[in-house]
């Protein structure tokens, strides 16, 4: 196994921080699921080179064929949980926020 570059390591954290400011998060969690996702997409783009660099009847291609499935699904899943998230964040900024109780003044009559 091999370590990333320096080269793509950059290469990798410029992708990230890209795609993660798409998605517009807000928050620790919010922005762990963007990071992901991202790391996810990225990983996807890396499986697919190494693909084209296997020859054909070669057995590793059907791990890699697994691995891109797994990160597939879990890009999926976190997309939806993200925006799961974001909608709730939405829908609760969109309502009226309850200030503090309403306190009624009433004149009182002098006795």
């Amino acid at each position: 196994m091999t370590g990333i570059t320096t080269e793509d390591r950059e290469a990798q954290l410029k992708y990230i921080r890209e795609l993660t400011a798409t998605f517009f998060a807000e928050g620790a969690v919010e922005t762990e699921l963007a990071r992901n996702i991202a790391l996810d997409y990225w990983r996807v783009d890396r499986l697919k080179a190494l693909e084209q660099t296997i020859p054909p009847a070669s057995p590793i291609l059907e791990k890699i064929a697994l691995n891109a499935s797994r990160l597939n699904r879990s890009i999926h899943r976190n997309i939806n949980l993200l925006s799961k998230l974001q909608s709730t964040r939405s829908d609760r900024s969109s309502k009226p926020r309850r200030l503090a109780p309403v306190i009624e003044i009433t004149s009182r009559r002098p006795l």
